[in-house]
């Protein structure tokens, strides 16, 4: 038995990914272009990004549980404004107690060297922030 040998297995891809964006609201044009990008390599991508409106509603901290429960990743989009966020902190700590470190996804918009990322998730995740700011990079040209 068994998959016979040069038979490529048949591969998991997840067209259609549901996501949530948590950022700061001065980052915004910032965190919409990079959306765009996410969406030219995957079509299927959908992005919660209207955390602002929902962070003046009454019942926003339900809203947030719910928006982030059914998602399927949590991008964090990580800048000095995100670092100074409390609205940011509160959505990624929401997302780390209900759904764990594996379920946060960076995106720094800064060097992690230089706007270092929140403690809780530099352990794990401190690599991947890196080589993320540099593939973001990799598109622009050096100043």
């Amino acid at each position: 038995g068994g998959t016979p040998v040069g038979v490529p297995l048949p591969a998991q891809t997840v067209h259609c990914k549901r996501a949530f964006a948590s950022y700061s609201s001065l980052d915004r044009d910032e965190v919409t272009g990079r959306i765009q990008g996410m969406q030219k390599v995957l079509p299927g991508l959908d992005v919660f990004l209207d955390v602002a409106a929902m962070r003046s509603g009454e019942d926003w901290k339900l809203g947030l549980r719910h928006e982030i429960n059914s998602r399927d990743v949590f991008y964090l989009f990580w800048s000095a404004n995100a670092q100074r966020s409390k609205e940011v902190e509160n959505e990624w700590r929401l997302a780390l107690e209900l759904r764990g470190l594996d379920y946060i996804d960076p995106v720094p918009l800064a060097p992690p060297d230089i706007i270092a990322p929140p403690p809780e998730l530099k352990s794990k995740h401190f690599n991947d922030w890196v080589l993320a700011y540099r593939r973001n990079q990799a598109v622009k040209v050096d100043q």
